[in-house]
């Protein structure tokens, strides 16, 4: 081989070796500008999620902020609810009661009333709730549902038969035993007396035609006529 072609050979190797070398230095360049780039997109999604999670954290803390403050709210309007006084027209009588004693035993007709299950009638007077009942024996019936066994119960043996049927129909269980725990304790009216004479007016009753009425506290009988007061002791007339 000749000297002329050695010198090119190793010129022409230079050259490659020059031209692999800068293409490696190109690629260093490349993957170097490839690193930093991931390197800066890590970062800066690091940064993201950190402040994702501090978002996140505030939303959390608002949400159990509101929450306290709706079951606040919510204790406050059910108590606010409860003491607020509703007007009943029961067959035409007219009551004003809290919603909290109506509602102070479970299970009964009001409680069905007031829980929005039941379709509300409106009644004769503005802002009155309707219920179709009799309403001559419910001032016993909210009396014991404010004062419990407290409560005073009527002597009359019909008055105390509708009021029994009454508590039925409203699932007043406690106010219907009451009524059967003490039927006994009642005082017991005698049967009137047929063709007996008042001992001042002297007037002829029957059956169809009692001038007299019982009196419980002292046992006897009035006189509708006179008003005299009378009563039956071992079958003879005592007057007082």
């Amino acid at each position: 081989m000749s000297r002329n072609s050695t010198l090119e050979a190793s010129s022409s190797a230079s050259d490659a070796l020059s031209s692999i070398k800068t293409h490696t230095q190109s690629l260093q360049q490349s993957s170097n500008t490839i690193t930093d780039t991931i390197t800066a997109f890590q970062t800066e999604l690091l940064s993201m999620y950190k402040s994702q999670l501090a978002l996140l954290e505030q939303t959390r803390s608002l949400l159990r902020f509101h929450s306290a403050q709706l079951a606040a709210n919510d204790g406050t309007a059910e108590e606010k609810y409860k003491s607020s006084m509703v007007k009943l027209d029961v067959g035409g009588k007219m009551f004003h009661i809290s919603i909290d004693t109506l509602l102070r035993q479970e299970g009964t007709f009001f409680d069905g009333l007031f829980s929005g299950r039941w379709a509300v009638k409106p009644g004769v007077a503005e802002d009155a709730i309707f219920i179709d009942r009799d309403g001559e024996l419910y001032p016993y019936i909210f009396n014991f549902l404010r004062d419990g066994d407290a409560a005073a119960l009527p002597q009359s043996t019909t008055q105390r038969a509708q009021l029994v049927q009454e508590a039925e129909y409203l699932g007043l269980e406690k106010l219907k035993q009451k009524l059967l725990d003490t039927a006994g304790d009642r005082p017991q009216i005698p049967a009137h007396p047929n063709n007996i004479q008042c001992p001042k007016c002297n007037p002829t009753t029957s059956n169809n035609n009692i001038l007299a009425t019982w009196n419980a506290e002292q046992k006897g009988y009035c006189c509708l006529k006179c008003m005299g007061f009378w009563y039956l002791k071992t079958g003879s007339i005592q007057v007082k």
